[in-house]
């Protein structure tokens, strides 16, 4: 029986580093499944979006009927519902002979709450603080978004962390787009009271926006009198390479789906 043939999509990034955490954890998805991945980002890297389909599209033409597309983002904002899926739609027309069955970006899943604690935990291992856990809050940082259902995945994501530890207070914030930001989430745990933060960006692989949110959260640290430590990305991972194998399966099984009750463009779609 011919194989489905996976079509693994990132954002695309400018720095090196950025794709070759891509292309480490398509490579590691491939090894987990026993079949190639292939490959394609939103912007700033080729192959496109476009292209990726149907580069897919003839890989399943020649041995195939199906591809399976597999978003890897940690949460289903516009990316995924204003660019992916369209494109997805676009391409069942256009490759009639082809079954295209997109799989739910890997969101906030059990083992990533997991392996973002194991984050954590590390960076506070490596920096051996003398603070106590009682007196450090948990900063959650995601990308930000004008889609509230998915920033709030952020706040979960949050509370959700904060229930394995007993740190003074948890909290989340966005680099971009929403509120509270980076600066302000750090003044409201210093207004709690704590003497050091650990923050938690949420993201899978390393870039720009890990950059930037490490750096904020340093600058603004300094100026408060806080010890701050950022943790690093979730990257290549058992936990990480977990749940895509499972939404790998999910969407050859046809159960994929994603929770829309609180998106904006549900009646609009």
């Amino acid at each position: 029986m011919a194989e489905d043939v996976v079509l693994a999509v990132g954002h695309g990034s400018r720095r090196p580093a950025a794709l070759v955490g891509f292309h480490e954890f398509a490579d590691a998805v491939a090894e987990r499944i026993g079949r190639p991945v292939e490959r394609c980002f939103l912007e700033r890297a080729a192959p496109d979006l476009e292209q990726g389909l149907e580069i897919a599209a003839e890989r399943a033409g020649q041995q195939a009927r199906r591809v399976i597309v597999l978003p890897m983002f940690l949460g289903a904002a516009g990316h995924f519902k204003n660019e992916i899926s369209p494109a997805v739609k676009e391409a069942r027309a256009r490759f009639a002979g082809v079954t295209f069955l997109l799989a739910s970006p890997l969101g906030v899943h059990a083992r990533l709450v997991e392996l973002a604690d194991m984050r954590v935990q590390g960076t506070l291992a490596t920096a051996a603080s003398s603070i106590p856990v009682s007196e450090t809050s948990l900063l959650v940082v995601g990308r930000g978004s004008s889609d509230a259902g998915a920033n709030s995945e952020i706040a979960r994501l949050a509370y959700l962390m904060g229930q394995a530890r007993e740190y003074l207070s948890t909290g989340y914030a966005f680099h971009a787009v929403a509120s509270p930001g980076v600066a302000q989430a750090l003044r409201l745990c210093r207004l709690l009271g704590a003497r050091q933060v650990v923050v938690m960006p949420f993201l899978l692989f390393t870039g720009r926006v890990h950059e930037e949110i490490g750096a904020m959260a340093l600058q603004c640290g300094g100026e408060l009198g806080l010890r701050v430590h950022v943790a690093g990305y979730l990257g290549t991972h058992t936990l990480s390479l977990d749940v895509a194998g499972q939404r790998i399966d999910e969407a050859a099984k046809g159960i994929a789906a994603i929770n829309c009750d609180l998106c904006r463009y549900r009646f609009a779609v």
